[in-house]
């Protein structure tokens, strides 16, 4: 064989050449992807290797062995460099990230030449073993500048990483410690230096604790101690009290409230036409909890009733005592979805409302969402009985309750939506708070497991539902096809499985929201290893992004679109090939991707003309805009982290809300949409969503009431 004949082989990969002029590896580089950067990422490495060849095709090194390395050889060695290629990630951001894959490509290039061995088969009798001593002896060369550079620029890089990580954990201590220097400024009136914000929270935390003999108490609601507690508000002061004395004494009667909502099987319907039947089961048990809800929270429904909308949905509207200032909203939902097996796996029947003896309720709706409905009514009636200034709060407060959100809310909340939009306009809101992510321990990797965060979502999950069908001509079962190409049922399972064998890639890049979350706790981590890696996510992304991948699948859902495969059907007798067969994936959405992209994405890795696939009609929803998670004090999410502290002493986070709430309906009416519950869970109690043993804390139940009077009170 001619070397100029294997040289033209090789060279035109640098250019766009012709499928028939390239060699057998091209065909297996170009498998890998259809993106050009990538797959001139993958080929670009190979330059100095052709550059050589050609050197040597001029004869400057050594040009009489070049004959010896036929095609084939060639071939297969560039076949094996792509299987190892396979290996390293396509999907980069950073310059750094893609210096990064380039060095890897070419370390590759240089083990595969370096180890390589290549046949003697030279007919002029020259070794072809002279052209791998000339290869060896350059790439010996080459591995030993690599390696003084790993190890010039290992201790740099590793004290860069130190030095990062320390600045970035100030920086978050000293943020937090303005946002509160610049609360307490609000709250007494005057200036404060960072000594005197100090001493104030010292002198904060010793009244609580004062707080405790009846002979403060009593003081203080007296007035006579207005000059000592003159650096608290009002809010602050009513918390005080609420925490010590008030909670204990309602606690109880919270706790029967829900016993009661849980004893409704308010279980949802996808009711087809606005015309609702009351004499309905569903219909009925709506009407007993709106009655339910009359009789135990008499001071608001005698001042401010609610409006029903569409029969079974509640509008609640408490005025506040500044006019000028725009509302905020709180939401919850009164119906919950079907609890199944219900006499079998069940500790207590999930209708009951049980109080076991220490204190945890149980049944259906205990943390979805009935726990909700009865926190935020309760604060409110508390507020409006125990509060000064004529127990009004700062801002016009709307309380939205659709009867429908487990199915969709299209008869619930959106017609809440309608409502607002025609009575105060599009964004009238100053934000909106809905159930969402709660307080959860071992949901952080890098976190104690028993670290409790708020993780409060600033967006949400899309969803759609795809369906896959493919038709065909039947048949007899006694006849069956030999190769199994046209049984309906195997190709709709080959395509399954390739649906389930390529997940859609992950969302971890800068800028991506749990990328934000591990950034926000970068001072809750146990060590400062664990520190130095996530404060240079910039630099180990990649293995951050691995391990949530494998290691948890609620932090997993949180950087991709989940892929679920939740009906199959095909087939109707067991003697008759089946003539039609379906399938149908849900999935969630992630804030960024689209839904036409990853129908895209389906039909590429399914890769099937012979299989429909298409969007089910009614059964999509696009992700949710990204509302602020910065600005000053007062701002809505700074408010909801300040209220977390407060109450329950949790660091917080923002989050992504991986489920779908009813605040899909309301992106018109504020910019500023909040998903979050707060209560307190293991990562393991969160599969009591929509499973069994569904329940809560008599004092979690407490904490939520007193969590929502201080956002409502504090909301200024």
């Amino acid at each position: 064989m001619e070397r100029v004949e294997w040289i033209t082989n090789i060279c035109p990969v640098l250019d766009d050449c012709s499928q028939s002029c390239r060699p057998p590896f091209m065909n297996e580089l170009h498998a890998l992807g259809e993106d050009d950067e990538v797959s001139k990422t993958l080929v670009l490495p190979t330059i100095p290797f052709c550059c050589f060849v050609c050197a040597a095709k001029d004869g400057s090194i050594n040009g009489e062995c070049i004959p010896s390395l036929p095609t084939q050889s060639i071939s297969s060695l560039f076949g094996s460099l792509v299987q190892l290629l396979r290996f390293i990630p396509k999907e980069r951001k950073s310059y750094l990230a893609k210096f990064t894959r380039e060095f890897w490509v070419i370390i590759t290039l240089v083990i595969v030449f370096a180890t390589a061995k290549f046949p003697d088969d030279d007919d002029n009798g020259t070794p072809g073993a002279e052209i791998q001593v000339h290869l060896t002896e350059v790439l010996k060369q080459f591995l030993m500048l690599c390696l003084c550079l790993l190890v010039t620029m290992t201790p740099v890089l590793a004290v860069f990483c130190v030095v990062n990580t320390i600045i970035k954990v100030k920086k978050l201590k000293k943020h937090r410690f303005e946002n509160e220097k610049r609360k307490a400024e609000a709250n007494s009136g005057q200036r404060l230096p960072g000594s005197r914000h100090k001493h104030r929270q010292a002198k904060f935390d010793g009244y609580r604790e004062l707080l405790t003999s009846s002979n403060r108490l009593s003081s203080l609601q007296s007035g006579s101690e207005e000059d000592e507690l003159g650096f608290l508000s009002i809010e602050e002061r009513n918390n005080i009290i609420y925490d010590r004395i008030m909670s204990p004494i309602r606690a109880e009667s919270y706790a029967d409230i829900l016993a009661k909502a849980i004893q409704i099987p308010t279980v949802s319907k996808d009711y087809q036409t606005k015309d609702q039947d009351t004499s309905d089961d569903v219909g009925a048990n709506i009407l007993l909890m709106h009655k339910l809800l009359k009789e135990r929270f008499p001071k608001l429904y005698q001042n401010y009733p609610p409006t029903v909308l569409n029969k079974y949905s509640l509008l609640f509207r408490i005025p506040g005592s500044n006019d000028d200032l725009p509302p905020i909203m709180l939401c919850a939902h009164l119906d919950v979805v079907p609890a199944p097996n219900k006499n079998e796996e069940w500790r207590h029947d999930p209708f009951s409302g049980w109080i076991d003896e220490d204190g945890m309720i149980w049944g259906r709706g205990a943390i979805d969402n009935k726990h909700n409905v009865v926190s935020i009514l309760a604060a409110i009636e508390d507020i409006l009985r125990f509060s000064d200034e004529d127990g009004l709060p700062p801002r016009t407060v709307y309380v939205a309750m659709g009867h429908d959100e487990e199915v969709g809310g299209r008869n619930g909340a959106q017609e809440i939506a309608r409502h607002l939009k025609d009575t105060l306009g599009c964004m009238s809101f100053y934000y909106i708070l809905d159930e969402g992510t709660m307080m959860v321990s071992g949901a952080i990797p890098g976190l104690p497991k028993n670290k409790h965060v708020a993780l409060i979502s600033i967006a949400e999950k899309g969803y759609m539902t795809v369906e896959m069908s493919i038709k065909g001509p039947g048949g007899h079962t006694s006849i069956p096809a030999v190769d199994n190409n046209t049984n309906l049922i195997a190709i709709m399972s080959r395509a399954i499985d390739r649906i389930e064998s390529n997940p859609v890639p992950a969302n971890f890049g800068p800028g991506s929201i749990f990328r934000k979350s591990l950034e926000y706790l970068l001072e809750h981590y146990e060590s400062f290893p664990l520190k130095c890696v996530f404060a240079n996510l910039w630099l180990f992304d990649s293995l951050i992004k691995f391990v949530i991948l494998r290691a948890n699948p609620a932090a997993a859902a949180m950087i991709r679109t989940t892929t679920a495969v939740v009906k199959i059907s095909g087939g109707e007798k067991y003697n008759v090939m089946p003539t039609e067969v379906k399938a149908y994936i849900n999935h969630r959405v992630h804030r960024y991707d689209t839904i036409q992209k990853i129908l895209r994405y389906d039909r590429k890795i399914i890769n099937d003309p012979r299989i429909k696939v298409s969007l089910v009609e009614g059964q999509t929803c696009p992700p949710a805009p990204e509302s602020p998670h910065e600005g000053l004090p007062g701002a809505p999410f700074l408010l909801i982290q300040e209220c977390v502290q407060t109450t329950f002493g949790y660091p917080s986070a923002p989050s992504l809300c991986i489920g779908n709430t009813d605040t899909r309906w309301y992106w018109d009416l504020s910019q500023n949409i909040y998903r979050f519950s707060p209560v307190s869970l293991t990562i393991e109690d969160t599969k009591m969503f929509h499973g069994i043993n569904e329940r809560i804390s008599k004092d979690a139940l407490a904490k939520m009431v007193l969590f929502y009077r201080t956002l409502i009170m504090d909301s200024k």
